[in-house]
């Protein structure tokens, strides 16, 4: 009996030692990764009558080397401060209603009334231990009713 407990013992050490590894640890990732391609945005006109409406946000796959999930952040940039606009988007394009980016282009500063020069770009990875990679970044007008 007490072998049995020993050799369970054992396999347990052994299995958590051998599961400890990433797999990102094994995968041969590309050293400079091809970069997402964000494609135009068209002008965002909000009104009280569409905040349903999609706006459509999509690009090329980056390409890491490997066949690996890839999680996508977009970005937007008004006179200089730029935030996070979605994150832990997975696949290749996001479609949030307007009336999710009403309050986070509010928080940027754009004024309900006013046409203002946004830009938009993605960053991407592959896991927390791997660099980001970076888009192109393309402008559009948005206009809050």
């Amino acid at each position: 009996m007490k072998r049995i407990i020993l050799l369970l013992a054992g396999l347990t050490a052994l299995f958590a030692a051998v599961s400890c590894t990433s797999d990102l640890d094994r995968l041969q990732l590309k050293a400079d990764p091809t970069a997402p391609q964000l494609q135009a945005v068209p002008p965002i006109h909000i009104t009280g009558d569409n905040l349903k409406t999609s706006c459509k946000f999509q690009w090329t796959p980056a390409d890491f080397g490997q066949p690996v999930e890839i999680v996508y952040t977009i970005h937007v940039d008004y006179a200089g401060k730029t935030e996070i606009l979605f994150d832990n988007i997975l696949g290749n394009s996001h479609e949030p209603a307007y009336e999710e980016l009403v309050p986070k282009f509010t928080a940027l500063g754009i004024s309900p009334g006013q046409d203002a020069t946004v830009s938009f770009k993605l960053t991407c990875t592959v896991g927390s231990t791997y660099r980001s990679v970076e888009s192109n970044s393309v402008s559009t007008t948005v206009h809050i009713d």
